[in-house]
């Protein structure tokens, strides 16, 4: 067997493994009332305006905006974050998914989360999360695979780690590696 075809079918098996799996229930995704005190206010052009009383309840609010907005993305980075993009978008995306594993980014990121962010940030970008978890929660029809659920703050923060590469070309470099195609230097 070709190589490619031995190293995309072990990474397809590699990302599909753990896939799959039921909606959390609601009391799982959607925090308790009182929580975060936040308004989203919509203006005529439907331009969300969220009003929070801390920095976390505005965070919160505008993981729910956000989602209602484009839902779609905010699924996109969660299996990116995941490693498993593939499941979603196909075998075009196996390279993002190796690269994931490849650079170990969860695997940082367990390590340092605690220790390298601020109390303060981990609290905006896991509130973040858990607006995007009531979305979901309410609307279980868009989720495309309730297995991820949870999102939490470290896949929001996995999402600014992984896509700041990706800025920068990583990603198109990657796919012509694994379809043999030389480096574009331009």
């Amino acid at each position: 067997m070709r190589f490619d075809i031995c190293l995309s079918l072990s990474l397809t098996v590699f990302v599909l493994a753990g896939c799959g799996g039921g909606m959390p229930s609601k009391d799982k995704l959607i925090p308790p009332e009182g929580k975060y005190e936040v308004e989203i206010l919509r203006d005529e052009y439907g331009k969300p305006h969220i009003f929070g009383k801390t920095d976390a309840a505005t965070a919160y609010g505008l993981g729910y905006a956000h989602c209602e907005d484009d839902y779609e993305t905010i699924q996109q980075g969660l299996f990116l974050s995941r490693g498993v993009l593939a499941t979603l978008e196909g075998r075009d995306s196996l390279p993002l998914d190796y690269l994931v594993k490849l650079f170990r980014f969860r695997e940082i990121l367990d390590e340092k989360y605690e220790t390298e962010l601020s109390p303060d940030v981990r609290a905006v970008v896991e509130a973040f999360a858990e607006g995007c978890n009531h979305y979901a929660a309410l609307h279980p029809e868009k989720v495309k695979d309730p297995s991820l659920l949870p999102t939490t703050g470290k896949d929001i923060v996995m999402g600014f780690m992984i896509k700041g590469p990706m800025y920068f070309g990583r990603a198109r470099e990657a796919r012509q590696h694994f379809e043999g195609q030389p480096k574009d230097v331009t």
